[in-house]
């Protein structure tokens, strides 16, 4: 039967009906759509990241412009300090009629080193009313808190080399459109008590008669820390923190004390488990998040120095998980020490069956046979991605100012966040073009304009021998080498050096100069 007109119309109408129905994505509620589409950034708080060297200048702009504009209050925690654009920053905030609080937090090894050239520059930011302490012990965390509106937390110091020469991340978090946010003024909320456990167990700085600093309220009022554990907290976070603070109580100290008099208010205390055994919550969770991973774990690392952790690694490899490092240059050794655990970690891996021969999924951002601070280059990152997946799929990220080792767990402060969620897609994806850009850096080009995946002896040896005959001891700049290739690299300057026994010994009283020319047997380009 041949259809009527009417009943073309009526086909052609539903035909694009159907088609209309693939190709319009489904509406939501603004609600559901926050936690729903892939990729999408909550829009009302928004969180991002920068990266040093390249985006230092950018990043730490962005830290003081806030300190500047801030209304109400500061919250800074330094463990190093050489900018002194900080102190500008401070003093542009304090000079307004309406000037905010501001409070800081340094590291004791910080000010026991530089006691003497830290008191002037303290005592001109007091005098215009900030407030400054010590810690009770190590503080190496780096986070600043501005008016519950904004916060970065960071690997960086306050440093030039942070700025301009080390590998650092950078993560904002800005609530300053939409302050009543629920997710992100959790986390300010669980900021805020770290930096009151910070002040309120620190030791005054007195600088020029003044009488000490008053406490800060607690925002959460416990007298134990553990509670802060993931178990205990709202059901299932997609962003949640994570601190060395957790392994300890506080107590209030008695009235009238010799801790009291110095400004502090509280004292710390171990928790032991069970076992009597002292607790672990950043290494627990850290694990966890190994011994979960589906399929990739990409670590951009400073230090790794807790063994369990890479025995976790090693199982991950063992079930077929992708495991890739990036570390500083300082991680290579032949042998591991306690301290340095990547030589376990490579040896381990090659004793997995089928590894024997290969090339270990590890990358050593080098610069230095004989690392000097004077030269440095660091990878100074301390974060890993789990599972990456560009729209964030089940991919997770953990990161802040913890080096993977006891210290930083039971005998120092320091900090990680855990992201996870399509709506950190942005963030996870700018982590991962981190790791890639570390993974590959400065290698040379193939024909096709692609990073070498391996460099031949002639290569390694261009970088380490100039025209001239000088052997680099120390690098203009930093490149991606693989752990193979650091010893090739190495076995060639020893070739280099063997007729001259005495060089090695040598080198530990010339280890601030750059260069050592064969032709006269002398260190040059010294510091």
């Amino acid at each position: 039967m041949k259809p009527t007109k009417k009943q073309s119309y009526f086909r052609s109408f539903l035909l694009f009906a159907v088609l209309f129905s693939f190709l319009t994505p489904p509406t939501f509620s603004n609600e559901t759509r926050r936690s729903a589409s892939p990729g999408t950034q909550n829009k009302t708080s928004q969180t991002s990241a920068l990266f040093s060297p390249h985006q230092g200048e950018k990043a730490f702009k962005k830290i003081y412009r806030s300190i500047k504009e801030a209304k109400k209050f500061v919250y800074i925690t330094i463990y190093s300090w050489s900018d002194q654009d900080l102190d500008k920053a401070i003093k542009k905030a304090l000079s307004k009629e309406n000037k905010p609080s501001i409070k800081v937090v340094i590291s004791p090894h910080l000010w026991r080193g530089k006691r003497e050239k830290l008191t002037p520059r303290i005592e001109a930011l007091e005098l215009l009313g900030a407030e400054f302490k010590v810690a009770i012990k190590d503080m190496h965390e780096k986070f600043t808190l501005v008016d519950d509106k904004k916060l970065v937390n960071t690997s960086a110091n306050f440093s030039w080399g942070a700025r301009t020469k080390y590998s650092e991340n950078f993560v904002f978090h800005d609530r300053s459109k939409n302050p009543s946010e629920d997710k992100l003024s959790r986390l300010f909320r669980q900021f805020k008590l770290e930096f009151e456990i910070l002040w309120n167990t620190g030791k005054d700085i007195i600088t020029h008669g003044e009488g000490i600093s008053e406490e800060i309220p607690f925002t959460e009022v416990t007298p134990v820390l553990g509670n802060q554990t993931e178990a205990e907290q709202e059901l299932k976070p997609n962003i949640n923190f994570f601190s060395s603070s957790m392994n300890f109580t506080i107590r209030r100290n008695k009235e009238g004390s010799k801790r009291l008099l110095q400004g502090r208010y509280y004292s710390m205390y171990r928790i032991k488990n069970e076992n009597k055994e002292q607790t672990w919550k950043v290494r627990n969770k850290l694990i966890d998040l190994i011994q979960n991973a589906k399929k990739s774990i990409h670590l951009n690392l400073n230090h790794l120095a807790i063994a369990p952790v890479s025995d976790a690694l090693i199982e991950a490899t063992k079930r077929g998980i992708e495991v890739r490092f990036v570390v500083d240059n300082q991680e290579f050794r032949r042998k591991a020490k306690k301290s340095a655990l990547m030589a376990k970690f490579v040896k381990d891996w090659r004793n997995i069956e089928g590894n024997r021969g290969k090339n270990p999924p590890v990358r050593v951002k080098y610069y230095s046979l004989s690392p000097s601070p004077k030269f440095w280059f660091l990878n100074h990152h301390k974060y890993i991605l789990v599972d990456y997946h560009p729209l964030g799929f089940e991919t997770k990220l953990f990161s802040g100012s913890y080096n993977i080792s006891k210290k930083a767990e039971h005998n120092q402060f320091d900090n990680m966040v855990l992201y996870k969620g399509p709506e950190y897609s942005k963030l996870f994806t700018s982590f991962y073009n981190e790791f890639q850009n570390t993974w590959k850096l400065r290698r040379p080009l193939n024909i096709n304009g692609v990073p070498k995946v391996k460099l031949s002896k002639e290569e390694l040896l261009k970088l380490i021998k100039t025209d001239k005959g000088e052997l680099i001891i120390h690098f203009k700049k930093a490149i991606s080498l693989s752990w193979k290739e650091i010893t090739t690299l190495r076995e060639l300057f020893a070739k280099e050096v063997s007729s001259i026994p005495a060089f090695w010994n040598d080198l530990r009283d010339n280890k601030h100069c750059q260069y050592f020319l064969l032709e006269t047997s002398k260190f040059d380009g010294c510091k």
